[in-house]
């Protein structure tokens, strides 16, 4: 029953709560009491546990499949409001998934469609940097459980980056508005390719063959990754941008327009990038500042690239990449469009 229910939570008897979790229905799991504190205070057995700080409790309570995370009429603090403080990673994502904004189609479980059973906030809660979760948990780590839930496993990563960035809140405004400097880093990062680029993957690919595939893209790490390489410079060698000058700087500057040329061929590789470290720049496009290493899953990553103009081709193999700056034409270009004479 749910008294016996709310009086396991009260006692701390987590056997005698596992017992009778096991057997409850939806009514008995989420079962209201009140409890006089100079006012009626309204409970659930979600609520009660979570006041009282007991995870094993709230985690037998989130396991069962029609507990309600939502708070009842006349409860005033949201469920993880009160619970966050006290959980692990894992118990902050379990309790996040009842309540997330999206969910996927079921007969398309490659399309995302907003969740029918989500209405109390539970996301954008999370994200506000108000709420206070224990020092050996991160908000980063939570998010990225989620991003990496079996439920979005077909969904483009992008996708699901980019709807959670815009659930609402209960006023209209977008989740991420409310999210720390952090948090925002972390989503829009997310939504590039190795955390920087951010491929223009509506328009055709700049180049493609055997051997190589180029892209056009927007460097957003560029700017970063030279201040980080220069920050030790000394003024007397030419280094007149203090870190207030840099940040003024990227401020004027928009994200560098750069061609991600993805290579087959080791060799080739190697060959591309000896020659232009030797070229004249005044003539020839050289390259720009890029990842030193590329992580070890960057192959899984080309595979997994959403290029829908190369559905025949296995980005896969095209595991080196080359960065310079987009040029406004190409050789080819100039030779078919300009016709330049021998002379």
């Amino acid at each position: 029953s749910s008294s016996a229910i709310f009086a396991a939570i009260a006692a701390g008897d987590t056997a005698a709560l596992q017992r009778l979790v096991r057997t409850a229905d939806a009514q008995h799991v989420n079962a209201i009491t009140s409890i006089n504190k100079s006012v009626q205070v309204v409970y659930t057995p979600l609520i009660r546990a979570a006041e009282a700080g007991d995870v094993d409790a709230v985690a037998i309570l989130l396991a069962h499949p029609d507990i309600n995370v939502n708070r009842p009429p006349g409860v005033p603090p949201l469920v993880l409001q009160t619970l966050a403080p006290y959980l692990c990673v894992d118990s902050v994502v379990a309790l996040l998934v009842q309540d997330l904004p999206i969910s996927v189609d079921s007969a398309n479980p490659s399309r995302l469609v907003d969740n029918p059973d989500h209405s109390f906030y539970s996301w954008m809660i999370f994200l506000d940097p108000e709420l206070k979760v224990p020092d050996d948990v991160s908000k980063l780590a939570v998010i990225q459980r989620i991003l990496d839930l079996e439920l979005f496993a077909q969904v483009p990563r992008t996708h699901v980056v980019r709807r959670l960035m815009a659930a609402p809140d209960e006023h209209g405004r977008p989740a991420i508005d409310a999210a720390d400097a952090d948090v925002r880093a972390f989503l829009t990062n997310q939504l590039y390719f190795l955390g920087r680029y951010e491929l223009l993957l509506d328009a055709p690919p700049v180049h493609v063959s055997a051997t190589s595939v180029v892209v056009l893209a927007y460097d957003h790490g560029m700017y970063a990754q030279m201040f980080e390489e220069e920050a030790e410079g000394d003024a007397n060698d030419g280094y007149l941008l203090d870190l207030n000058g840099f940040c003024n700087c990227l401020r004027a500057l928009a994200p560098l327009r750069a061609t991600d040329d993805f290579i087959k061929s080791q060799a080739d590789y190697d060959r591309e990038c000896y020659h232009r470290q030797r070229l004249d720049l005044n003539f020839v496009l050289g390259l720009v500042p890029s990842p030193a290493e590329l992580p070890d899953d960057f192959a899984q990553t080309m595979s997994q690239l959403p290029l829908s103009h190369l559905s025949h081709i296995n980005m896969a193999e095209y595991a080196n990449l080359v960065v310079m700056p987009a040029a406004d034409r190409s050789l080819e270009d100039i030779f078919l469009k300009e016709r330049p004479s021998e002379a």
